[in-house]
């Protein structure tokens, strides 16, 4: 008796719950993609750059161009640097290889 008592008194809470829940429950919203995100702010600065004066335009593209020139020059630097850099171990390389190894070669014979 006491199963049957605790079963009915489970199928009632159940049916409390299933009346509870709101009928047109929204699905779990998922996050969306970062690119996604990237392409909305694009959008949005491609639409603020367009509200702006025509002034204001050529300030923005000039100030645009000096920056992006400025990061390639930089870039461009740093590679140079890079291949110095690389250049200048392969001469210590060599050297070390012409000079020191060889000295030690004819001491040791």
């Amino acid at each position: 008796m006491n199963t049957e008592e605790s079963e009915q008194d489970l199928q009632r809470r159940l049916q409390e719950l299933e009346v509870s829940l709101p009928t047109n429950a929204h699905p779990v919203a998922t996050k969306t993609p970062t690119s996604n995100n990237s392409v909305a702010g694009l959008n949005q600065f491609i639409s603020l750059f367009k509200s702006l004066p025509n002034v204001g335009k050529i300030i923005v593209v000039g100030v645009g161009t000096i920056v992006g020139f400025a990061i390639l020059k930089s870039l461009l630097s740093l590679v140079a640097t890079l291949f110095s850099l690389a250049f200048l171990g392969v001469i210590v390389y060599f050297g070390y290889q012409f000079l020191v190894a060889r000295n030690s070669q004819k001491i040791e014979k």
